[in-house]
């Protein structure tokens, strides 16, 4: 794919939000929770559904142990980026919820992104990853964005999964 055909959202991943995943473990879980989720659901095989487990626990027991060290918001950098990864963390589980269809979990996720917030005192406050991070937590802690949960199996036994574009492309960059 030629990057000068890239969409505006599409540049963000890759310059701010790709490189910190593939460097923070429990994003890279994150991924790899992403890639099985896809996978399974485009070919029902079960041993991507347990894909999908081990790379949740992965990611919620990366979380239990970011969230009990967390840091206070006010200090360094350093530790301001664990938390900006945590949150990340945090927005791909809840992702994942919406393609598995589980709105309670989903919901779980997002009001925990919503109290990681709060503590650091407002989405106005948000700014990791050159504000692609506060525009990820307004798309998918949208309600009116639920409705891409809803996965319809086609005669073929997979299903309609929602893209990037259908999440970011026009209200990231209002494109």
């Amino acid at each position: 794919m030629d990057p000068s055909n890239f969409k505006p959202y599409q540049h963000a991943f890759l310059r701010d939000w790709l490189p910190v995943a593939i460097g923070d473990p429990g994003m890279l879980m994150g991924i790899f929770l992403c890639a099985c989720r896809n996978l399974h659901v485009r070919t029902g095989l079960k041993e991507y559904c347990w894909g999908t487990l081990q790379y949740k626990g992965a990611c919620l027991r990366y979380l239990a142990g970011s969230i009990a060290t967390a840091p206070k918001m006010k200090q360094d950098r350093v530790e301001s980026i664990m938390w900006d990864v945590t949150i990340c963390t945090m927005l791909q589980l809840a992702s994942d919820e919406i393609v598995a269809g589980d709105s309670a979990a989903w919901k779980s996720h997002i009001d925990a992104v919503a109290h990681m917030v709060e503590l650091n005192g407002g989405l106005e406050n948000v700014r990791g990853m050159n504000g692609l991070m506060r525009r990820m937590i307004e798309v998918l802690a949208s309600k009116d964005r639920l409705h891409v949960r809803n996965i319809t199996f086609g005669g073929d036994n997979t299903a309609k999964l929602y893209t990037l574009d259908d999440l970011f492309s026009k209200c990231l960059f209002g494109q």
